[in-house]
């Protein structure tokens, strides 16, 4: 069987999807920052949900990055909800924890369970806990 790679390293049989180009940080070696990446602001659920449905055989994960998925939270519970009912495939978001996710913390540790492993998901919630 011929096995599909992901676009940053070939390795990973895995889909990447670029969700947003929107971000909270400033890192100086971000594409989107430097080259002012694929300029996409507010993720198309739909065209997303398709393109990994119809493209899922082969694949044994998908990685959400961005710019910060997590600014557009409730869209990616709702896309990684659609792909999790549609597929088997494992499914990775990649995060900085930005200002909703705080403010949205039941919902950010629902994406986190759905979508990371358990050992990942104490990590991140160890970053929602308030400074001492």
């Amino acid at each position: 069987m011929h096995r599909k790679c992901n676009c940053c390293d070939g390795i990973y049989n895995s889909f990447d999807v670029h969700f947003t180009s929107a971000c909270d940080n400033k890192c100086a070696h971000c594409v989107d920052k430097c080259y002012e990446g694929l300029n996409i602001n507010k993720p198309d659920v739909e065209a997303i949900v398709k393109t990994i449905v119809d493209n899922a055989d082969g694949l044994d994960d998908v990685l959400f990055l961005g710019g910060e998925p997590c600014l557009y939270l409730e869209e990616l519970i709702d896309c990684v909800e659609r792909v999790k009912a549609q597929t088997d495939l494992k499914l990775y978001v990649t995060t900085s924890v930005p200002k909703i996710c705080y403010d949205k913390r039941n919902r950010f540790e629902y994406l986190l369970s759905i979508c990371l492993h358990y050992h990942v998901l104490h990590t991140h919630l160890e970053l929602l806990q308030p400074e001492p």
